[in-house]
């Protein structure tokens, strides 16, 4: 799973001042004072700048607060921060954020952001435990994004995850299927066919909205065995922009593939 952009338009924050007197911080913090769009909007803008830790503490100070928005947020920028911060400090986000998204899917039954961020926390949370309660869990995970496409259609990123669950889940070598079945019993069952038609969703739903959407369409594509397509779009992965490290990192791999096509054609 990877750092994905909020699934509706963002709003902004007070941000804490340490400058601030107690009776001050008080008033600004009480919920009745609280600006949700402020603090949604810096929350956000920290998010996209890659600020995870600033976007976690900011919205730690708002748990108190009754909002699916701020809930997911926090849940978001917690598995995030786990690709920065040493192993035990990524354990515990997991952990945090695994409790955090438990609880709001109780709360908020119907709100896709809720269901596709408690999915990307249970698989983190079940890998603590272990392979097989990873395994256990696959068809759990894809149960909640499949629910989180259907609250919201519109949710680029969640048909993204959930093409990319398809894609690994059909990249299972013989061997390993048959390890899984003697060890688990039965594995999480897709094919590349079902991943295309999720990453395609996601590429309609927003064009460009993500390089590792059109590296996935390239990947697939070439698993498929389907050249032209694969090319066309492992180029557009070159140049998409690069405004990140996943951007870079899908560049990257764009043009590996590309230089294993180009040779296999000569």
């Amino acid at each position: 799973m990877l750092a994905l952009a909020s699934t509706g338009p963002t709003e902004f924050v007070c941000r804490k001042d340490a400058s601030m007197q107690t009776d001050e911080k008080d008033e600004v913090f009480s919920t009745h004072n609280i600006n949700i769009p402020k603090v949604l909007e810096d929350a956000d803008l920290y998010f996209i700048e890659g600020k995870f830790n600033e976007c976690v503490e900011l919205l730690q100070n708002f748990k108190m607060v009754e909002d699916p928005e701020i809930s997911w947020r926090l849940a978001r920028g917690l598995y995030n921060l786990t690709k920065v911060v040493n192993k035990e400090r990524k354990k515990t986000c997991i952990i945090d954020g695994y409790q955090l998204m438990k609880k709001a899917l109780d709360k908020w039954p119907n709100n896709g952001a809720v269901h596709k961020w408690y999915a990307v926390l249970l698989d983190s949370y079940a890998g603590l435990q272990g392979v097989k309660e990873r395994v256990r869990q696959c068809k759990t995970v894809k149960e909640h994004m499949l629910k989180a496409t259907e609250l919201n259609p519109s949710d680029a990123t969640a048909w993204y995850m959930l093409g990319e669950w398809c894609y690994h889940v059909a990249d299972i070598s013989w061997h390993e299927r048959k390890l899984a079945i003697v060890l688990f019993g039965e594995p999480p069952v897709s094919t590349f066919e079902e991943a295309l038609r999720y990453f395609q969703k996601a590429e309609e739903t927003e064009p460009l909205f993500y390089s590792n959407n059109l590296l996935m369409l390239g990947k697939t594509y070439y698993k498929l065995g389907k050249t032209e397509p694969a090319l066309f779009y492992l180029q557009k992965t070159q140049l998409h922009p690069k405004n990140c490290d996943d951007d870079k990192i899908a560049s990257n791999e764009a043009t590996k593939l590309l230089c294993k096509l180009r040779k296999k054609s000569e």
